[in-house]
């Protein structure tokens, strides 16, 4: 079924009722949509009929600008961003075509240094990025300033314990990944937390990146925004 059709077809608790009477897709909905269609900008150009596509960018701005996404303000990931040159990506493929394998890539390529944490590569000694991929967080011994998620949310408060063990700074959920258990026992134990974000994407939003593919930054200036380290 396309995908509009889906849309139009879903049960009435995914439909909202504004204050002024106004009919439409629930927030969860748009969430939903958001997540599984517009991970990456190649989803934009991806099986998606013109008229989808013209929801797609919507939802990709949405997202961008934090209508989709619990909210940090541009100065909170701008901060985080510029003072977490280690970053543990947890669930990190070594495949290339995985959405962890290129935001990890991009974000090797922007200077930050990678630690990849996935058993299944540990187990046999397999390195991801030209890195040592470590089976557990428990198991990396140096510090690191944030914990980047690429698994299910049911699986992220366990990792946030770890996180919070070792002294992380941050604890990112990726774009889908949503767990507000996990959100608020890192906040309690002052680290930042972001969920529901690509870091790729606000790297690339933030820092000038993602305005070379097409997609808004929301920022009006040709100017990269500059940060103090």
């Amino acid at each position: 079924m396309p995908l509009l059709s889906k849309l139009h077809c879903a049960p009435r608790r995914n439909w909202a009722i504004g204050a002024d009477g106004s009919v439409g897709l629930s927030h969860g909905v748009w969430k939903m949509f958001a997540c599984r269609y517009l991970e990456y900008p190649m989803a934009l150009g991806r099986g998606l009929s013109p008229a989808a596509k013209v929801l797609a960018h919507m939802c990709w701005s949405w997202q961008s600008t934090g209508i989709l996404a619990p909210m940090n303000t541009i100065d909170q990931l701008s901060r985080i961003l510029s003072h977490s040159h280690t970053i543990v990506v947890v669930g990190l493929s070594a495949e290339w075509h995985r959405p962890s394998f290129f935001a990890s890539k991009y974000m090797q390529d922007h200077g930050y240094r990678i630690v990849p944490v996935n058993p299944r590569y540990a187990k046999t000694g397999t390195d991801v990025l030209g890195e040592k991929c470590y089976a557990d967080l428990a198991d990396i011994p140096f510090a690191v300033d944030m914990v980047d998620v690429f698994r299910r949310s049911e699986d992220v408060l366990p990792i946030a314990r770890q996180a919070i063990a070792m002294g992380a700074r941050c604890l990112w959920q990726q774009i889908g990944v949503v767990n507000e258990e996990a959100d608020q026992l890192v906040r309690q134990a002052g680290m930042d937390s972001v969920m529901n974000r690509c870091v790729k994407i606000e790297h690339g939003r933030l820092f000038g990146g993602l305005n070379l593919v097409g997609v808004s930054t929301g920022i009006i200036s040709a100017k990269r925004r500059l940060t103090k380290a």
